[in-house]
């Protein structure tokens, strides 16, 4: 129980010993030396009142002067200089956007050295400490230079000025040198984060100098490099008391890409940070897997001033922004209707090796503008599709699209190949393994699977005529088209279709998928008075064979 402390060369007052027992309730009296020459005794009595240990210290005062000229701490206008080592001896001190004075530069040393501060003369100077070891030989020099932060608006090209990044938790954001100037990017200068231990969510963030006005633009872009594809990277806002976020993966590895974060919905003047997490969910070790390269930040409008796309889907809206979005291998885009060219349909191609859940998401990452109106009684959607092969699985999975565990999936398998087939999915029938369906949930995002649970074999399918409400289902729809006409006309719906089609049917629904007419068909030359104006999507059925014309018709 008893220490010997060697003290520093110079030292006359007998220093402060402090003690802190393991059981906080034991007592503890300090016996304080009188001189150096003497002993500072603790005494320790258990919590029993019983057992006592006594611990001695004695001091020695070193005859030979320290030669260390390192300094303990360094501060910055009262902020402790981020990075700081007693080794490291220049720091680049980036300043708060309108600084125009030198800052007060203080600081604290180790071992009895002492220093002298000379403050730069401006901003593009450099201050300097000069430390003097005790021995009154031995000195160091600690050097900082100063920049002030630019002014950080949208866009971000991260060429010119500083910028004040906020590392946590791990992430480190620096500007560099264009590394990988290459194909979409070879600007000068980009922004580089390096993830190294610390949490899995670490990054960094950086505050800009006005909040966000989401009410014209609604989504991010950014260029971005990894050596990872299928990475996840979480763009987080945050503003006072308030936070967003959207997760969006890379699509390739070691190659520049633009990506997109859609904030659609998004409350304006509300945030004013901007947060970056590269591969989000996993620990960073620092070496080149853990080190991402990023660059011209932009907020902009992905549509193009189109409105969000809601149900029905029949990609014939001019003003509708139809974005599909892919995944595991699926390719879609929007192109003609293999019967009739003069009908655009969704044109998915699961590609060779597609992964078995490879699919498409109907819109962006937002989903549709309202909620499928599902009710206990009201749980099938309908779409048209057009398979090159009969008898394959195709799976629809509705979500939340703010949070994607609420999921609820079904399946339909088609009949026939190379002809329009309506399928009906009923999400009341599950598919096996999947969520209960929960009629309560808000369900606002839809997704479709061609031939689920086989790998892609470089097939294409069509699909149209996505709708809420039951239907038939294997109904084919017509090849003959071209004889169909319907429009409306001053509050008047006709419909001059073939004879084949008598006492078939003419429906009504409206742009939620509701219906909202329905009539038997007499004559070849039929007519609906309608008053409510607004755009309808108009279905005739053939009674005799199951065929099906739709059309999108504009009320007036």
């Amino acid at each position: 129980m008893d220490y010997s402390v060697e003290l520093l060369f110079g030292t006359t007052e007998v220093p402060t010993v402090t003690p802190t027992s393991y059981n906080p309730l034991a007592a503890i009296v300090i016996d304080t030396a009188g001189t150096l020459s003497d002993t500072t005794h603790i005494l320790v009595t258990a919590e029993d009142g019983v057992t006592e240990l006594t611990y001695n210290v004695s001091f020695t005062v070193s005859t030979t002067p320290s030669s260390d000229a390192t300094l303990k701490e360094l501060f910055v206008n009262g902020i402790g200089v981020s990075g700081f080592s007693s080794s490291t001896f220049t720091y680049a001190v980036a300043l708060p956007n309108g600084t125009t004075e030198v800052p007060e530069v203080t600081a604290s040393s180790a071992y009895g050295a002492t220093f002298v501060i000379t403050d730069a003369a401006t901003l593009t100077d450099t201050t300097r400490v000069i430390v003097t070891a005790q021995d009154g030989v031995t000195t160091l020099t600690y050097k900082l230079s100063f920049s002030v932060i630019t002014a950080t608006t949208l866009p971000i090209d991260f060429e010119d000025g500083s910028y004040g990044f906020t590392d946590f938790d791990g992430g480190i954001a620096t500007i560099i040198d264009n590394p990988q100037s290459s194909g979409i990017n070879t600007s000068t200068k980009v922004a580089q984060i390096v993830r190294d231990g610390g949490a899995t969510w670490s990054g960094s963030k950086l505050l800009l100098d006005e909040k966000i006005d989401f009410s014209v633009n609604n989504t991010f872009s950014m260029k971005v490099y990894s050596s990872k594809a299928n990475m996840p990277i979480l763009f987080k806002l945050e503003g006072e008391n308030a936070a967003t976020e959207v997760s969006v993966n890379t699509t390739v590895a070691n190659e520049w890409e633009t990506l997109n974060w859609d904030f659609t919905g998004t409350a304006s003047n509300t945030y004013d940070a901007l947060v970056f997490m590269f591969d989000f969910g996993t620990v960073g070790d620092g070496s080149a897997s853990s080190t991402f390269l990023f660059d011209d930040v932009e907020l902009y409008d992905i549509t193009g001033g189109l409105s969000q796309i809601s149900m029905p889907v029949d990609f014939e809206g001019s003003t509708v922004y139809y974005e599909m979005t892919d995944f595991g291998g699926a390719e879609t885009s929007l192109g003609a209707d293999p019967v009739d060219a003069s009908n655009t349909v969704g044109i998915t191609t699961k590609t060779l090796g597609a992964a078995t859940w490879a699919g498409t998401t109907m819109g962006t990452s937002k989903g549709f503008a309202s909620r499928i109106p599902f009710t206990a009684a009201e749980t099938k959607l309908n779409v048209m599709v057009y398979s090159p092969t009969a008898g394959i699985k195709v799976r629809l999975k509705a979500e939340d699209h703010n949070d994607v565990t609420l999921t609820v999936e079904t399946e339909a398998t088609t009949t026939v190949a190379n002809s329009w087939e309506n399928l009906t999915f009923d999400f009341s029938k599950v598919a096996t393994g999947t969520n209960p369906f929960n009629v309560n949930t808000n369900f606002d995002k839809l997704s479709i699977f061609f031939n689920f649970g086989v790998e892609g074999t470089d097939k294409t399918y069509y699909w149209d005529n996505v709708k809420f409400g039951a239907g038939s289902e294997t109904t084919a729809l017509s090849s003959n088209k071209e004889i169909i006409n319907i429009y409306s006309n001053n509050g008047i719906l006709f419909v001059n279709s073939g004879s084949d089609f008598i006492n078939g049917k003419i429906e009504v629904f409206d742009i939620t998928g509701r219906k909202a007419l329905s009539k038997t068909i007499g004559s070849v030359r039929e007519h609906i008075e309608y008053d409510n104006s607004g755009i309808y999507i108009v279905r005739i059925f053939n009674k005799n064979d199951n065929r099906i014309v739709t059309r999108r018709v504009i009320f007036d």
